[in-house]
């Protein structure tokens, strides 16, 4: 009986085995080749560009850039380095959402380094290192600076502006996220955030979400107080003169509804802060 469970075993191990290493290589081709959804551009987009979705159109993406942040999407990609290539017949572009993808950088805002947050430029379709509150499309996954291999120098900016950057492309892992800097990270608990980011549907930014409890606490206190001097008012009144029962039951409901009013405003206004 035992020699008849160890043959078993040794069969049943014998398809697990490769099959788990089979598992495991695609795993790491998936990793290293994300997959790609097809879109349309008007516009010439070379591999690597940063883009954003494009109002104007359905499935319409543009060259992104400082003006166009809060529409970011992805990365254009060759068709043949994603593991899957989703795309219509009136796409021409593919991009990629999550992953890792060689993204156009630039040194327009220093040097970057292995691990930076990588956002939008004024350079059409190129990122920049991020060194203040904003979105980002993702974090660098290797360095680049001027003498990085394959940089091209390109002159930005005109007259006494005028300056030298060099752009070329690195490895990004993409997630698009707001990018809060170490210096002015603030004490908002994860669970704010959590919330604010429910509400939004998006990432939120710190100063929306301070502003949005200020007016949260200034609604909340405002209801507390006429509430609590509304009742008092009626305790009193009906305590001097019991026969007006009924006349000052309707002013502490007026009174109610106007609590409620002030709570509703003050949820709407919550809401339509932090949506923005």
């Amino acid at each position: 009986m035992k020699r008849w469970l160890g043959k078993k075993r040794w069969r049943i191990h014998r398809y697990l085995i490769p099959a788990l290493g089979l598992s495991v290589l695609l795993l790491a081709f998936a990793g290293a080749r994300a997959i790609s959804q097809g879109y349309y551009s008007s516009d010439t987009l070379a591999p690597g560009s940063i883009v954003s979705l494009d109002p104007s159109g359905e499935a319409t993406v543009e060259a992104a850039n400082t003006d166009r942040i809060n529409e970011l999407l992805g990365v254009v990609v060759a068709s043949n380095n994603s593991l899957v290539a989703a795309s219509t017949t009136s796409s021409n572009v593919q991009v990629i959402t999550t992953g890792s993808a060689q993204t156009l950088v630039s040194t327009l805002t220093g040097n970057i380094s292995k691990g930076d947050p990588i956002t939008v430029s004024p350079i059409t379709g190129v990122g920049t290192k991020a060194t203040t509150s904003g979105r980002i499309i993702g974090l660098a996954e290797s360095s680049f600076s001027a003498t990085t291999a394959g940089a091209v120098n390109q002159q930005v900016g005109s007259g006494s502006s005028q300056r030298t950057v060099a752009i070329g492309t690195i490895p990004v892992e993409l997630s698009v996220s707001y990018y809060i800097p170490p210096s002015v990270e603030t004490a908002i608990p994860t669970s704010v955030q959590n919330v604010a980011r429910v509400l939004a549907g998006r990432d939120v930014s710190p100063v929306r979400i301070v502003l949005s409890f200020i007016l949260f606490l200034v609604g909340i206190l405002m209801t507390a107080v006429i509430t609590y001097v509304a009742i008092r008012i009626s305790l009193e009144s009906l305590g001097r003169n019991p026969l007006a029962k009924k006349a000052i039951n309707r002013g502490l409901l007026k009174m109610m509804l106007v609590t409620l009013a002030i709570l509703l405003l003050t949820f709407g206004s919550v809401y339509f802060v932090i949506k923005g």
